[in-house]
């Protein structure tokens, strides 16, 4: 099948042919992303060969999904180009992808059966011997973001040169990092204004001198509630001492606080976020998983990020 997609008014577009071994369902979808949009075009292959023409005057990624986008692969392309793919759907991360420098380059390094080094010690080192590539780009955000290592990321950051360096995919990477210095341990946490479930408007400043424990969760999530005996032990331990536990619940229900199990009786400040899952604070705090907790000082500098409740026992049990 030969299917059309315009990102551009130009008339020489770019064409993905490929052919994709063991396919179960015939169905692909090429999903492509623009600053301003977001398309979905579906082919039907026929065994296991596509074609595919689209229209864009810059390089830009084009994700394929197969068997009902559970698995995918990424093509780079622009117009003028042909790019050729090939491989089994069994291993995503081994489909050839050639047509360009971009391309070939990442092809190359997913395909390196180098076992003496990791992924990410090859990714640096790719970086460092590519800087000006997109496919630089491409692996900080493939194999480098999922190490939470804001250090890291800084310096491979730092190596990229033009063109690489004027891609909207840089200055996306840039603004993670900086989400992520502003969670690292070490960083002033990030503040906020939250009404618990008192009417009281609560902001970092309300615990003046205080170190404090952040737990961020949702009343639909079970692994929240089962947390909460433990979460209320860590509570009764360090009522008396300098530490406070603030539960901020992301449900659009203001009611959700008074939906906690009842074997675990909340006695320390609560919050109902009611911008639910789209609440500012999960960016602001880099939440990827619920729950998540934040140990702060008395200074309300991060201390743990990301921690379990053991690890934050552990470090007040050596404090106090």
């Amino acid at each position: 099948m030969i299917l059309f997609s315009a990102c551009s008014d130009q008339q020489k577009g770019c064409v993905l042919e490929g052919e994709i071994h063991g396919l179960i369902n015939p169905a692909i979808y090429v999903v492509s992303m623009s600053e301003t949009n977001t398309k979905i075009d579906t082919l039907l292959t026929q065994e296991g060969k596509f074609q595919y023409t689209a229209f864009c005057d810059s390089l830009q990624p084009y994700v394929i999904y197969m068997e009902e986008a559970s698995t995918y692969f990424t093509v780079w392309a622009k117009n003028g180009e042909k790019i050729r793919i090939s491989g089994d759907v069994a291993a995503p991360e081994f489909i050839q992808v050639k047509g360009n420098e971009t391309n070939d380059l990442l092809t190359a390094f997913r395909t390196d059966s180098s076992a003496d080094k990791t992924r990410i010690q090859s990714a640096v080192i790719f970086i460092k011997a590519h800087p000006s590539s997109i496919a630089a780009l491409v692996l900080i955000q493939d194999y480098l973001i999922q190490t939470e290592d804001a250090e890291l990321l800084g310096k491979s950051l730092a190596l990229i040169e033009s063109p690489a360096r004027e891609n909207p995919l840089f200055k996306r990477l840039e603004s993670y990092h900086q989400l992520l210095l502003q969670t690292a341990v070490g960083a002033s946490a990030p503040d906020f204004s939250v009404v618990d479930t008192q009417g009281d408007t609560l902001t970092l400043s309300s615990f003046k001198d205080q170190y404090v424990l952040l737990a961020f969760g949702a009343s639909t999530c079970e692994s929240c509630n089962k947390d909460c005996s433990a979460l209320k032990k860590i509570h009764q331990k360090q009522a008396k001492k300098k530490i406070a536990v603030l539960s901020l619940v992301f449900d659009e229900d203001r009611n959700a606080g008074k939906k906690s199990p009842p074997e675990c009786k909340i006695t320390w400040k609560q919050a109902v976020d009611s911008y639910g899952l789209a609440s500012p604070l999960i960016r602001t705090y880099n939440i990827h998983s619920l729950p998540d907790y934040f140990l702060l000082d008395s200074n309300h500098h991060i201390l743990l990020a990301h921690a379990t409740l053991n690890e934050i026992e552990t470090i007040l049990a050596a404090k106090y």
